[in-house]
């Protein structure tokens, strides 16, 4: 089954709502979020960033063409 693009965009806008209800459901909750955004920097579309404000978390960019260690990310 192939969906349409105006049925793909109003999946994905249903989809982002949700994920961003959810961030906001771990904030009232109490709970820490730690989003680590995979985006390529040119393309991205700013959605990681986003969901950590939503749950008032943190946001870290990892480069997927680089090895990193999750010990670097939390130093920061």
């Amino acid at each position: 089954m192939y969906l349409s693009k105006s049925e793909l965009t109003v999946k994905f806008v249903l989809i982002k709502d949700e994920i961003l209800e959810v961030a906001g459901k771990i904030y009232k909750a109490g709970m820490s979020l730690l989003v680590i955004d995979t985006e390529n920097k040119f393309v991205s579309t700013g959605f990681a960033k986003e969901i950590a404000r939503v749950a008032q978390g943190l946001c870290t960019t990892i480069l997927l063409n680089r090895t990193v260690s999750l010990c670097n990310i939390f130093i920061k």
